[in-house]
């Protein structure tokens, strides 16, 4: 397991992430979310990291309110990411330890975080990335993982 410790963010992260922009509708988020079979995006404009959107995020819109009985799919769709995207979301440097990387993604449940530098998004890192990363450095050391 040490080998696993010693790795960062950018070891594992893909780079140059799908990201969305915020004025996308939510019926283009959700052919996007088909399209690449990937379940949350970073929003980005003008090459800043503004917040995360996922599937859950569209889900979430579809609720009823206790406003109206019935749902406004048409209308609902029609909102932007903006109005549905977590804003204040967490995210790492790419320099930043696979340790701190799960301290950060396992207690809150994430499936991914953005890999930013500066407000740039250069990476994400998924938990697919985490056990590919973590697989192979036990392969590596010998393990039988």
């Amino acid at each position: 397991m040490v080998p696993f410790l010693s790795l960062c963010a950018r070891d594992v992260m893909t780079p140059d992430p799908v990201t969305v922009d915020p004025s996308l509708t939510l019926a283009e988020l959700r052919e996007r979310f088909e399209d690449t079979h990937l379940g949350s995006f970073p929003v980005v404009a003008n090459d800043v990291l503004l917040g995360m959107v996922s599937e859950f995020d569209l889900l979430e819109a579809c609720l009823l309110k206790p406003s109206s009985m019935i749902p406004h799919f048409d209308e609902i769709l029609a909102m932007p990411v903006s109005a549905v995207m977590t804003k204040d979301c967490v995210s790492v440097s790419p320099d930043e330890a696979l340790s701190h990387v799960l301290e950060k993604m396992v207690p809150r449940r994430l499936k991914s975080l953005p890999v930013v530098e500066g407000d740039r998004v250069v990476g994400i890192i998924a938990r697919t990335d985490l056990l590919a990363g973590l697989h192979e450095r036990v392969k590596e050391s010998g393990g039988d993982g």
